[in-house]
């Protein structure tokens, strides 16, 4: 009996406390507070400090006796941690229309950053589906979404993380169907790179990024290292692709020889072009080489090209006609395997200049770029760390650049680079083993001069022979 009576009075007491949650008011949360109780900028806190010889600053010599409090917390405002911090314009980001390339292990941390820091827009664009090793550091897909499309199971689940931006999801390949991407960018105020196709590749999104004219942010992770890039997308500044040079020919010949092969792995091309003739044309000359062979050629080869699409075939026959001494306008049918490395530079500077400020909105397509098959995630091995740090790092960039403190807003550096294992940056790892090998008698003294020189931040000029922002640069006068 005593304990029935004991279970009941339980009981009663469990049912009692559920009514009384139920009857509790819930918590408030205002997402709006930024249209409804501020106007922006002239809302944007300043640092204030308390006079010499206010009670405040007589009292102690805490932070609370020096500087002033914000203004009155607004119950229920989402976003009152960020107003607070000195400078912070939510109002400015919340405007923001972000285009996220790529939802792998990058682009996901990105958009997911970008939801809790309260954006207008994420547009997220993919086209691949969803694998059981994504778990572990694709933060936007849970173990139901393994063999979804990527975009589905972001969209699926950064509504947990979602606090007032419109998502917006594309399923497209970027590279068949360039002209969506396009379309996209131009309707954006930034683009987050984060899908890895090769240097190529980012050299299309880094050109179309200066001819809109908004910032151009990218990153990639793998081991215990991220690297995350800023370049404002102002047309005079710094980009992607400056380098020094005397001439735009020099320019094109630093920044895309090694990647076509033209520095040293020439003699490893060409021998894979012999194999290719040998197996599929037939041709054990070797001598002469078609238009047809080359275009097949450079489709087939997955380790310096991989190239395709309806523009190749006439970006091929360019190179061709240019390879010829002659002035003739007739179309140049084949060439030597001797003239190999010139129709290469000539291909490369094809393919480049395509791809400039002013041309780079109008193609359709983009297969036509090198995109070689890059080494394999499993090869080097990547995980959450490294990749959250990249995506949150480049969210962070941006951030800076649209209302930093004052001492550095508006220019963040254009590139960090940080080993998770070292607990360094790139910098600091290069100063301390360089100084061990001055230090040894191995280097000279001078060698820690190239390594101390200022970073280059996002408001650094662009070279003058970097024929990327000439391009740009020549699109605004006109």
């Amino acid at each position: 009996a005593a304990a029935a009576a004991a279970a009941a009075a339980t009981t009663t007491t469990t049912t009692t406390e559920g009514k009384k949650n139920e009857n509790k008011q819930k918590p408030v949360i205002l997402t709006n507070c930024t249209d409804t109780h501020f106007k922006y900028p002239d809302d944007v806190r300043k640092e204030e400090r308390w006079p010499k010889d206010s009670p405040e600053y007589k009292a102690g010599n805490a932070r609370i006796n020096r500087y002033k409090p914000p203004k009155p917390e607004i119950e229920g405002d989402v976003f009152d941690r960020q107003r607070v911090i000195v400078g912070f314009n939510q109002g400015i980001i919340e405007k923001q229309r972000c285009f996220v390339l790529g939802t792998g292990g990058i682009g996901q941390d990105v958009a997911l950053t970008l939801a809790r820091l309260g954006v207008g827009r994420i547009i997220m664009l993919d086209c691949d589906s969803y694998d059981a090793s994504n778990l572990t550091r694709q933060c936007l897909g849970s173990m139901d979404d393994v063999g979804k499309r990527k975009v589905d199971a972001a969209f699926a689940n950064i509504k947990a993380h979602n606090i007032r931006s419109e998502i917006e999801t594309v399923h497209i390949d970027a590279l068949k169907h360039w002209d969506q991407v396009v379309s996209i960018a131009k309707r954006c105020d930034v683009i987050f790179n984060g899908i890895d196709l090769g240097p190529m590749w980012d050299y299309c999104v880094c050109s179309l990024a200066k001819e809109v004219g908004v910032p151009y942010i990218a990153g990639q992770s793998y081991d215990w290292m991220f690297n995350t890039e800023f370049y404002s997308g102002d047309k005079s500044k710094l980009c992607a692709w400056c380098a020094t040079a005397d001439t735009e020919q020099k320019w094109i010949s630093s920044q895309f020889g090694t990647h076509f092969g033209l520095a040293g792995d020439i003699k490893y091309i060409s021998q894979r072009l012999k194999d290719f003739m040998a197996a599929d044309h037939d041709n054990k000359t070797y001598q002469q080489i078609d238009h047809k062979c080359l275009v097949e050629f450079l489709k087939f080869d997955r380790t310096k090209f991989r190239m395709k699409g309806p523009s190749l075939p006439p970006i091929v026959q360019a190179a061709l006609n240019k390879c010829s001494s002659s002035k003739s306008s007739e179309k140049v049918s084949s060439i030597e395997i001797s003239e190999l490395i010139v129709f290469l530079e000539h291909l490369m500077t094809e393919v480049v200049t395509r791809l400039l400020p002013g041309k780079i909105s109008k193609l359709k397509e983009v297969e036509f770029i090198p995109h070689p098959k890059h080494v394999e995630t499993r090869f080097v091995g990547s995980w959450v760390c490294p990749c959250l740090a990249a995506g949150v790092i480049m969210v962070s960039q941006f951030a800076n650049y649209l209302t930093g403190r004052k001492e550095d807003a508006g220019d963040p550096p254009c590139n960090i680079t940080f080993n998770l294992g070292w607990g360094q940056t790139v910098e600091e790892q290069g100063f301390q083993q360089t100084a061990s090998m001055v230090q040894q008698g191995i280097f000279p003294a001078s060698a820690l001069e190239n390594i101390t020189a200022p970073r280059p931040r996002s408001s650094t000029p662009s070279k003058k022979c970097c024929m990327l922002c000439n391009a740009a640069q020549k699109l605004s006068t006109e």
